[in-house]
């Protein structure tokens, strides 16, 4: 039922315009994405029949943190630390702490930690602190472990006062490519399953530079 159009301007600092209107041709939004020369989004315009509001984003680096926070019109919106240690292992892991805010007071916040492979290694969640207004105070935590293919196996999810498991059992098509068509959780005895169609990839041409 609507439309995005996009510009692009390069002949300063990067520029993306994007233009929504419905089908009737109605202008619904108008969004500037500008970038600084390093092509890092700096700042958002928004612009629609109730006005005009404006975002930062603002990038800083302290030792092997890098954190972008996000203003709007003056007010802290959402902040994404991105930051990386040693784990259990000898490889590093990756840290994002992502915390939203609400007239500058907290919302919710979420933890993903990830190995070198890009897995979820465990997910903890934030709630605001009933004690203390300004801080998060932490709901729960998931636990994610898997299976040498990397399919999800097992998940473990801990709280103040419980803690939950949850099995992921896989039927495979027996392929060569050995793609899952059932996922089961237990004890959920909930399922999934995926339809997969494969297609031979088309022969190139060397046959026919051979013969030429």
């Amino acid at each position: 039922s609507i439309a995005h159009f996009y510009s692009y301007d390069s002949l300063a600092n990067k520029k993306i315009t994007e233009k929504i209107i419905s089908y009737d041709k109605e202008f619904l939004e108008r969004c500037e994405y500008v970038f600084n020369t390093d092509g890092q989004l700096v700042q958002i315009v928004r612009t629609n029949n109730d006005g005009a509001d404006e975002t930062q984003v603002a990038h800083t680096r302290y030792k092997n943190e890098y954190t972008q926070s996000y203003t709007l019109n003056g007010v802290l919106q959402k902040t994404i630390r991105t930051s990386l240690r040693k784990g259990k292992k000898e490889s590093g892991e990756k840290v994002v702490l992502t915390k939203q805010f609400l007239n500058g007071k907290p919302l919710k916040a979420m933890e993903e930690i990830k190995d070198t492979k890009g897995q979820l290694i465990s997910l903890s969640e934030f709630v605001p602190d009933p004690e203390k207004e300004e801080r998060f105070a932490l709901e729960a935590t998931t636990y994610y472990t898997y299976e040498p293919s990397g399919s999800l196996s097992k998940t473990r999810t801990k709280n103040e006062n419980t803690e939950q498991e949850k099995e992921y059992i896989y039927q495979y098509d027996g392929t060569e490519s050995d793609n899952w068509i059932r996922q089961i959780i237990t004890p959920d005895n909930s399922y999934t399953s995926r339809r997969i169609s494969y297609y031979e990839i088309p022969k190139d041409e060397e046959s026919v530079e051979e013969k030429e």
